[in-house]
């Protein structure tokens, strides 16, 4: 039975948990409802469409901390808002003009005419039904054809677009002379006094963390594993359950010809019939590519590839096989049988796994003889040894696990719960036993907490003075660029400038202002000078750098050549349409907000999420077909 409630939850039969009135209302839009069972399904298919582009890894508990969810509810807003303005303006799709969309739509046909078969398979594998998917193909041609008459036959004017394309492409060609910090060596020990002004004025460097010292016992599921026996019967039965573990499954090395006629597969497999290779098909037939599919076992493939496949002997070539993505015939290079490790082999694996499996369920037992002792007053040394555990001691440890030489304390286990609970325990106390998410236990005493310290100057003079230095270093290098581009700006002779300091002029390349520079050796900020300096000129102030100061001198301006890039300026005239249709459906949006009321029901989505941050229904397909 739960297999089957399962099933239906990954299927997308929404009704198994929100049927009737277990199905309520998260928003509502004017006079129209938008139930849970609706904005689940629109989440998870939002959620599998992240999939297929980040990998199975961006679950659903990520994409509700990352708004999916949200973002799913405001779309069928949006979707409630424009149909209820359909519906006041009276538009409509005749049952007609929607049997021809569907009928024409590529994505259901086969060998160019409307297949039945893949229609109802498509929406089998998008989690639909064909009523769901004709209903929601209606509202998506409604919506299209009144937004679309919001917007209009929208056209970017062309002088807007030489602009934007002229801003965008110009480039910019110049020079920067860099005076870096390590340049700068005559620079003096610093006095008495200059180091007391620098050490006030720099506190926080030479002020120590706060550190406190702990006393914790922790416990494990591995704390308990030496105590626990595992008999050679529970291992041999552990094996047999389990076997599909040890099981290493057949596995194919694949190679097919695809081609997207039947008639040319046929073709195909004619010249292979007449003892063709793959290659030499593919290089006689215009319209086959081959490909090479690897190494695959059952479950890797579509079940139409899996079951052509895994039926031919090697080396043979199969007949043609019909799918999504056109016409196939496999050929099997190599089989690689199925292999099983033996008993004896998985023996120490299994009985560690079963002592693990037994510790996890005696650890809360464990965990709660701790807490007792602890209750009646047992001191955390004490009962520590008196239930056999090791209490570990810390001298010393700041907030974020190090210790007074600056190197992590390797002692602290590494659940992220246990130093939020050592910084919020008041010194001289005890904390709660706490679990932690990874399964473990652990309780903390702390001992006692150092304050933070400011050191005295004597007591970190050479510090002091390195970074009197190094501050003063920079400073002498930003004065040096500022006067280097003072003289230039005076008319000075760059060439003697040159000669005088001994730095080295660099050029920088045509760059657009977008550009980051790092390929030259500058920066944005570099870049940006450039950009706010005339020809011939140097830009007003020096430009600072990681390891230094540079002055920027523009040479020469590059105007954008738009007849030299015409595809250029029509994809800038596309993305400028595409922006002001934007505007003004987002504008159509705001005006139906205030002609329909919205109301959200918080906790209804809530309990759609669940505590344990995931959502109990909804399908994991996209919508097949239709427009966009």
């Amino acid at each position: 039975m739960l297999l089957l409630v399962a099933s239906f939850a990954i299927w997308g039969i929404g009704d198994i948990f929100y049927g009737g009135s277990q199905n309520p209302t998260v928003a509502t839009v004017g006079d129209a409802e938008i139930p849970a069972s609706e904005l689940a399904d629109a989440f998870n298919r939002a959620v599998a469409n992240l999939q297929r582009q980040l990998g199975p890894e961006f679950d659903r508990e990520r994409a509700i901390q990352l708004g999916v969810m949200q973002q799913a509810l405001q779309d069928l807003i949006r979707q409630r808002l424009i149909s209820l303005r359909a519906n006041e303006m009276g538009l409509a799709v005749p049952d007609d003009a929607l049997r021809t969309l569907v009928t024409e739509d590529p994505v259901f046909h086969t060998g160019g005419q409307f297949d039945r078969s893949r229609f109802d398979q498509l929406l089998r594998a998008s989690g639909l039904s064909e009523d769901a998917y004709l209903a929601s193909l209606r509202q998506q041609v409604v919506r299209a054809a009144l937004t679309g008459s919001i917007t209009g036959p929208v056209k970017a004017p062309p002088a807007l677009v030489e602009a934007i394309y002229r801003y965008r492409n110009e480039q910019r060609r110049g020079h920067y002379v860099a005076v870096p910090v390590e340049s700068i060596t005559d620079v003096p020990a610093p006095s008495d006094e200059q180091l007391a002004q620098f050490h006030e004025a720099h506190q926080a460097q030479f002020t120590t963390p706060e550190y406190r010292a702990l006393t914790f016992v922790t416990l494990e599921p591995d704390d308990l594993i030496e105590e626990i026996e595992v008999s050679e019967e529970d291992v041999a039965a552990a094996y047999e359950s389990r076997i599909g573990a040890f099981r290493k499954p057949e596995r194919r090395t694949v190679e097919q010809l695809l081609a997207a006629e039947q008639a040319t597969i046929e073709q195909a497999a004619e010249r292979l019939a007449a003892g063709a290779t793959f290659e030499q098909v593919a290089a006689e037939i215009e319209a086959v590519s081959v490909d090479q599919l690897g190494t695959v076992s059952r479950g890797d493939l579509p079940a139409e590839f899996e079951e052509a496949i895994f039926a031919l002997p090697q080396g043979e070539v199969s007949g043609p096989v019909d799918s999504a993505f056109g016409w196939h015939l496999f050929r099997v290079s190599e089989i690689e049988p199925e292999e099983t490790v033996p008993l004896a082999e998985a023996r120490e694996q299994l009985a560690r796994e079963l002592a693990l499996e037994e510790a996890n369920e005696r650890l809360p037992d464990f965990a709660a003889q701790l807490d007792d002792e602890l209750a009646a007053g047992t001191e955390l040394r004490e009962a520590a040894r008196v239930l056999r555990l090791e209490a570990v001691s810390v001298p010393a440890v700041d907030a974020t696990g190090k210790g007074p030489e600056g190197e992590p304390v390797e002692a602290l286990p590494p659940w992220p719960e246990f130093m939020q609970i050592a910084l919020e325990t008041p010194a001289g106390e005890t904390s709660l036993l706490e679990e932690t998410a990874a399964g473990g236990y652990f309780v903390i005493q702390v001992e006692q907490v150092t304050e933070p310290r400011l050191k005295p100057v004597e007591e970190v003079r050479a510090e002091l003075v390195e970074a009197w230095q190094a501050e003063r270093r920079r400073e002498l290098a930003r004065q040096q660029a500022e006067q280097l581009r003072a003289r230039l700006d005076d008319g000075a002779a760059l060439n003697e400038l040159l000669a005088d300091t001994g730095l080295e002029s660099k050029p920088i390349e045509p760059v657009r202002r977008d550009a980051a520079g790092t390929d030259q050796g500058i920066n944005r900020a570099v870049v940006r000078a450039l950009f706010a300096t005339e020809p011939g000129d140097v830009a007003p102030e020096v430009v600072e750098l990681e390891d230094g100061f540079t002055v920027v001198g523009t040479d020469e301006v590059i105007a954008a050549n738009l007849a030299a890039d015409p595809d250029g300026v029509e994809q800038l005239a596309r993305e400028l349409e595409g922006d002001m249709r934007s505007d003004l459906i987002a504008q159509f949006e705001t005006q139906l907000r205030r002609d329909y009321p919205i109301e959200i029901d918080g906790a209804a989505i809530n309990r759609l999420i669940g505590p344990d941050g995931l959502t109990p229904t909804g399908s994991a397909g996209t919508l097949p077909g239709g427009p966009s």
